[in-house]
Parts: structure tokens; C-alpha cells; sequence
């Protein structure tokens, strides 16, 4: 099956555009998303690739502005209910996440951490995300201290495994896995 034909349905060519670019980088690393790639492994016309995407730039640019887009998306379902989630809730998703990544996000999210030093205009976007996460488990009074350590922890964890420092085996991440589930349930609602 081509890649094109994986994501036929998409709304639109900028979102298949984005999925093959997407694959591209969790398979390959950044440094072979280029305009002849995409043009090829899509099999849009490099006009049609052009029309998006203007230079290479503007596609890594839109690959960390879908990343962003689609943890907020994530997080709006979560709490489609309750536009004020509690901070145990959110503690709750974030180890989820930390240990439920699938191994094509890990190897997606460990090129474009690479991506980062060559592109620094990238991080403030994610800067604003992380801002906005630690600011909602700092605002959580006494036990702001708490959340933020736990969160901290989940992305010390993931970065660690991302950027290939350690890699916790699979005893090691349940015990890690236990740990987190029962501080956070140790948090107040």
C-alpha cells in the first residue's frame, strides 16, 4: 500500500501533505523531508507540494504547529466535559501518554527533538504548551509543588528515553508506572 493510498479520506492534500511528511521523518529523521521527497512519496505534483508548502522550513513549521494542534485537540476530548480539568486528571493523561506512546510517535517526537537544534524558532510553540501545562499544575495551590514534580518526572522519563540517554526496560517502566499511578492517586480531586 503507497502512502498516499494510507491516507486517502484526509480532508484535505495539506493533511496528506502533512501524514507522508509525518512518516517520512518518523522513519527516515528530519534530515530527509525534503520538497522532492514529499513531492515523491505522495505523489502530488511538485506545484501541488509547493502550493502548501513554500520551502522545507514552512513544512517543519507546520509539522510542530499539527503536534501542538493535536495535543490540544486531544486534551479538549479528554475534558469535552469539564473545561476546568483537575490537575489529578491531567497527572493522569500525561503518565498515560508517557507510557502508552506507540513506537512510531517515539521515533516521530525524537526527530523533531533533533529538528529543534537545527530549526530554534521551533521551540517557542512548544515552549507555550509546556508553559500553559505547568502553569495549570502550579495554579493548583498547595499541591502545585507535587504536580509539577510528577509532570517534570513524566518528561524527564520521556526525554531521557527519546533522546536515547537510558532506555527503561519493561520491569523498569511498570515499577516507574506504579510509582506515578500511586502519587497521583495520593493527589487530591
Amino acid at each position: 500500500m503507497t502512502q498516499t493510498e494510507k491516507h486517502l479520506g484526509r480532508t484535505s492534500k495539506r493533511d496528506l501533505l502533512l501524514d507522508v511528511a509525518t512518516d517520512i521523518v518518523a522513519r527516515q529523521g528530519l534530515a530527509h523531508l525534503t520538497i522532492n521527497a514529499l513531492v515523491q512519496e505522495s505523489g502530488i505534483s511538485k506545484a501541488g507540494v509547493i502550493y502548501h508548502f513554500k520551502t522545507r522550513d514552512d513544512l517543519v513549521a507546520a509539522l510542530v504547529e499539527r503536534i501542538i494542534e493535536q495535543f490540544d485537540v486531544m486534551q479538549r476530548n479528554r475534558h469535552s466535559q469539564d473545561t476546568n480539568p483537575s490537575v489529578k486528571s491531567t497527572l493522569t493523561e500525561l503518565c498515560n501518554d508517557a507510557f502508552d506512546m506507540s513506537d512510531s510517535q517515539r521515533q516521530f517526537l525524537t526527530n523533531m527533538l533533533a529538528a529543534a537544534s537545527l530549526y530554534p524558532q521551533l521551540i517557542g510553540p512548544v515552549q507555550k504548551m509546556y508553559n500553559e501545562v505547568y502553569q495549570h499544575m502550579h495554579a493548583s495551590g498547595q499541591h502545585g509543588g507535587k504536580a509539577m514534580l510528577l509532570a517534570a518526572a513524566f518528561d524527564g522519563m520521556t526525554l531521557l528515553e527519546l533522546l536515547n540517554f537510558y532506555q527503561f526496560t519493561p520491569e523498569q517502566r511498570q515499577s516507574l508506572r506504579s510509582a506515578f499511578e500511586k502519587a497521583i492517586s495520593e493527589m487530591p480531586e
